[in-house]
């Protein structure tokens, strides 16, 4: 497929200028590379073209993407405030995530009916947006009660708009999370029973970054 082809579909989006915009800046990363690569004897890795990409395509941007605005900031619909007891046979796993200039770190802590510490992991890793970060923290979570053989599980997250994705039904998934979310519903099905919930930030203390 040519470039000319390419932009010609991004135009057949009908008006979505977030899709050209973003292909835009992915192709002047790309020509920035070939041309460092040509006069300067230099190799960049996809990882890092991308990341320029996304740098510019934020650059610009009066404000950051919707899904990145609602992880953010407190705009938060009536949901739980405080931690509570997960009921009998189940267990309960709180996330959270921190992200900064890309660089990016997540965690999960698991806690019973009797409110005993069952465990913790942690992850990091270059990531490419907030929203990201907070969605693989909930796979952080998935995995994690598939390897200590939890079966009934409860997983709480104070990204609303994550977890809006992973419950609601026909959820627009943006195409950069559509890997993680993906792996999130197959390992759920390896589980008896899955709960996500969305948990206000204050109320996320249990594990918070």
């Amino acid at each position: 497929m040519s470039c000319k082809q390419i932009i010609a579909g991004w135009l057949a989006e009908k008006g979505n200028y977030e899709v050209f915009k973003m292909g835009s800046c992915l192709m002047w990363a790309l020509w920035k590379n070939i041309n460092d690569k040509i006069f300067n004897c230099r190799n960049h890795s996809i990882q890092s073209i991308i990341k320029e990409a996304v740098f510019w395509f934020n650059y610009s941007s009066p404000v950051l993407p919707e899904e990145e605005l609602q992880t953010y900031t407190n705009q938060h619909s009536a949901s739980a405030t405080e931690w509570k007891l997960p009921k009998a046979n189940w267990t309960k796993l709180n996330v959270d995530a921190a992200y900064d200039n890309f660089n990016a770190g997540w965690a999960v802590v698991a806690r019973d009916p009797d409110a005993s510490f069952k465990g913790c992991g942690t992850k990091s890793r270059e990531v490419l947006s907030p929203i990201e970060v907070e969605t693989r923290a909930v796979l952080l979570a998935v995995e994690f009660s598939e390897v200590m053989g939890l079966q009934r599980v409860i997983i709480k997250s104070d990204a609303e708009k994550v977890i809006k994705m992973l419950t609601k039904e026909h959820a627009n998934i943006p195409w950069r999370l559509r890997e993680p979310i993906l792996r999130i519903q197959a390992q759920t099905r390896k589980l008896t029973e899955v709960k996500f919930t969305f948990i206000t930030r204050d109320g996320n203390n249990v594990v918070l970054l």
